[in-house]
């Protein structure tokens, strides 16, 4: 397709004012909506006229939706935070660098200004630069868990640590936040979990880079690739994603 630079297609345009009146719309018009927020994905697939739809629902006047608060647990970003808040918000603190990282990874100042952090979420696109902070596991004070872009549930990853390392986790993985910041000073040890049967992207080796320097250069830094069983991808995948690391490392 064409870009065509303009909207070629007619379609109306609803404001709902709350998320029960978004509700209402999408399911009465179903597959003839389509949900905009930020647009930086929605425009962009109007013009190449890969989507038609009948109505298109904005999500950015509901009250709330785009609010951003910090309190004891953490940051609470609303879906319709925009991606440039959102950085703002990270860069309080150590707390939130492997989020404020993603974020700075992106280079057009239009998307920043105009994209949101759920609208880049949901997209799933393999170039989506937010997605997503990695989750992070303790182990004890010396040995450190974490799992890039949900290669793997808390289930298979403590089965392979309990298989290959004896090791069992001190507290349930989804109940971790991405907090590099929090690495403990007598950690020696940091294995990562990644998608084997994905190529090592820019974003990932940009968070192995900031990895190495919260650790420090005495841990040992250990990529795991595992397919999509959980289980360790075969020898000649090693291989590839080792010549792979070792090139940028």
């Amino acid at each position: 397709m064409v870009n065509t630079k303009i909207l070629t297609q007619e379609f109306d345009y609803h404001r709902p004012a709350s998320l029960a009146e978004a509700f209402e719309l999408l399911a009465e018009y179903g597959d003839a909506a389509k949900v905009i927020a930020g647009g930086t994905d929605v425009v962009p697939q109007l013009k190449y006229e890969k989507i038609a739809p009948k109505h298109l629902v904005t999500l950015m006047k509901i009250s709330g939706l785009s609010d951003i608060h910090e309190d004891s647990d953490g940051l609470n970003i609303g879906a319709c935070a925009r991606l440039r808040d959102v950085k703002q918000a990270c860069a309080r603190g150590p707390r939130y660098a492997a989020l404020y990282d993603a974020l700075c990874s992106i280079g057009k100042v239009q998307v920043m200004n105009m994209g949101t952090l759920g609208g880049n979420l949901c997209t799933a696109s393999p170039a989506a630069d937010s997605v997503p902070p990695p989750r992070s596991l303790p182990m004890d004070d010396a040995t450190r868990v974490i799992v890039w872009n949900d290669a793997a549930p808390a289930a298979q990853v403590a089965a392979w640590l309990g298989e290959h390392f004896g090791i069992a986790a001190l507290q349930p993985l989804e109940e971790q936040a991405s907090l590099l910041g929090d690495l403990p000073e007598a950690l020696r040890r940091v294995l990562v979990f990644t998608k084997g049967w994905e190529p090592p992207l820019l974003e990932f080796d940009d968070f192995l880079k900031l990895l190495r320097d919260q650790a420090g250069a005495d841990a040992s830094l250990t990529v795991v690739p595992i397919d999509v069983t959980g289980t360790r991808v075969r020898k000649d995948e090693r291989e590839i994603w080792a010549r792979a690391l070792a090139r940028e490392h």
